[in-house]
């Protein structure tokens, strides 16, 4: 048994704010996936930040975010359930992985319409 996608949600006024946060949540997660023996894997956990667009100059932080000695990789934007997310909550990412799709798409149908 392994456990897949679990999300840790924090808040706060402040980035610092959030990190201790997640940081927290984080540790208490892995405690509890540890004494049900279910592996977790900190290479392959990333995090994600997400900031207003009038507070982007203040979002920085210092601490890093860690799991079990290893920290996580901040990512600027993640895919989520299916769905391209950016820290400005912007959805340019995802638009331009559903154009890709949709070129694919139709490209292969035109080949295959013409075969």
């Amino acid at each position: 048994m392994v456990s897949n996608d679990t999300t840790v949600k924090a808040s706060g006024k402040t980035a610092e704010e959030v990190v201790v946060r997640l940081n927290a949540g984080v540790h208490r997660i892995n405690t509890e996936l540890a004494s049900l023996r279910l592996p977790t894997n900190a290479a392959k956990t990333k995090v994600i930040i997400f900031v207003s667009l009038r507070s982007t100059k203040k979002s920085h932080h210092i601490t890093p975010i860690s799991m079990g000695g290893t920290i996580i990789e901040e990512l600027s934007c993640i895919k989520h359930l299916g769905v391209l997310i950016d820290k400005n909550l912007q959805w340019d990412e995802q638009f331009k992985a559903i154009q890709r799709n949709a070129t694919f798409g139709i490209a292969k149908f035109n080949r295959a319409k013409g075969a």
